[in-house]
């Protein structure tokens, strides 16, 4: 596992665009946007990858607080059974930066849900979604 550099961008498209179609997310990822928000990352946040798997996001503030700061993931997915290795390593990141929180949202994906609890997580809230 290592930390993502722009060379890497390409294969992380391609790691999405294969994630996006079995999670059947109704829209595939345009490769202009998908570096776009990659190159941000890299830049001002972080990605932690392996060769099929990867975790990216960035430390915002709430809406609420000035102080409190959240490490928000905007991706994590992982064909290789490192999903809580790439998570620990989000996390080490997010409390090395000053986070108060670790986010995420997700797929209903039920060993997702048993890796987040086994780790302390709880759900905190239902997004709901409607194609349009």
């Amino acid at each position: 596992m290592r930390k993502a550099t722009f060379e890497d961008m390409p294969l992380l498209v391609e790691m999405g665009k294969r994630f996006m179609g079995r999670a059947e997310i109704p829209v595939l990822p345009e490769q202009d946007a998908a570096e776009e928000t990659l190159r941000g990352l890299i830049e001002r946040g972080v990605i932690f990858m392996t060769d099929v798997g990867a975790i990216g996001g960035a430390i915002v503030n709430p809406w609420y607080s000035k102080t409190w700061k959240i490490a928000v993931t905007w991706f994590w997915w992982s064909d290789d059974g490192n999903g809580a290795r790439l998570l620990r390593a989000f996390e080490r990141w997010g409390i090395e930066n000053g986070a108060d929180q670790i986010t995420m949202t997700g797929r209903r994906d039920e060993m997702a849900h048993r890796v987040l609890s086994r780790m302390g997580y709880e759900a905190t809230e239902t997004a709901y979604g409607k194609v349009v």
